[in-house]
């Protein structure tokens, strides 16, 4: 079954490599793409309120302008009806701090930003089938 996805990142050249590997590998019917965290925020929010559905995996970068991984995951967490849904948070960083203070926010998954289109496409991949 595909899955609705929404990639937080500011990254432009990183969603639309990861956007191209989750479609070639199916996973998704709808992929919509926020370049902070307040812009995923609003962005679920609007969709909610046109389809009543709310994406099925949220795959979060932690460095962003604006508001970033952290903080977004934070509200993301603290709302009954995001709280279920999956973050997958990505990022350059492998500080240890880092990956347990998100998972202890919530993360599902922690995965290091891959730099090329084949680590995408296993490190993507990855993520969505052990969820």
């Amino acid at each position: 079954m595909k899955k609705n996805i929404l990639l937080v990142d500011d990254d432009y050249i990183f969603n639309f490599l990861t956007r191209t590997v989750i479609v070639k590998m199916g996973f998704a019917d709808d992929i919509k793409v926020a370049l902070n965290g307040q812009e995923a925020l609003n962005l679920i929010s609007e969709h909610q309120e046109k389809s009543g559905s709310l994406p099925d995996f949220i795959f979060l970068d932690l460095n962003m302008p604006r508001m970033d991984g952290r903080q977004c995951l934070k509200e993301l967490k603290q709302d009954s009806r995001l709280e279920p849904i999956p973050v997958i948070i990505y990022s350059t960083s492998k500080v240890d701090e880092d990956v347990e203070e998100v998972m202890a926010l919530g993360a599902a998954d922690y995965i290091k930003k891959p730099s090329y289109y084949h680590e995408i496409l296993h490190v993507v991949g990855q993520a969505i089938e052990r969820q």
